[in-house]
C-alpha cells in the first residue's frame, strides 16, 4: 500500500496539507492544524484556511459580508 492509499483509508485522523504543492500528511486534531512544512494552518471541517471565532459558513460569506450582517 503507498502513502496516498494508506492517507485516504485514514482521513479520519489525517490528511494531506491543502495547500496547492504541499504534500505534507498532518494529523487531524479537533478543531485546525498548522502545516509544519508550509505553516498555513486550517479548519478541519471546511477545509479552509483557519477563521478562529466564525462558523465556516461565516468565513465562506467573506469579510464583506461578515461587516454587513454586524452592522
Amino acid at each position: 500500500m503507498g502513502v496516498t492509499q494508506f492517507v485516504n483509508k485514514n482521513m479520519e485522523i489525517m490528511t494531506f496539507c491543502y495547500t496547492p504543492g504541499c504534500k505534507q500528511i498532518n494529523m487531524l486534531k479537533l478543531n485546525n492544524f498548522k502545516c509544519d512544512v508550509c505553516a498555513a494552518t486550517f479548519c478541519c471541517q471546511c477545509k479552509q484556511a483557519w477563521h478562529e471565532g466564525l462558523t465556516c459558513e461565516e468565513a465562506k460569506l467573506g469579510t464583506d459580508s461578515l461587516f454587513k450582517k454586524y452592522m
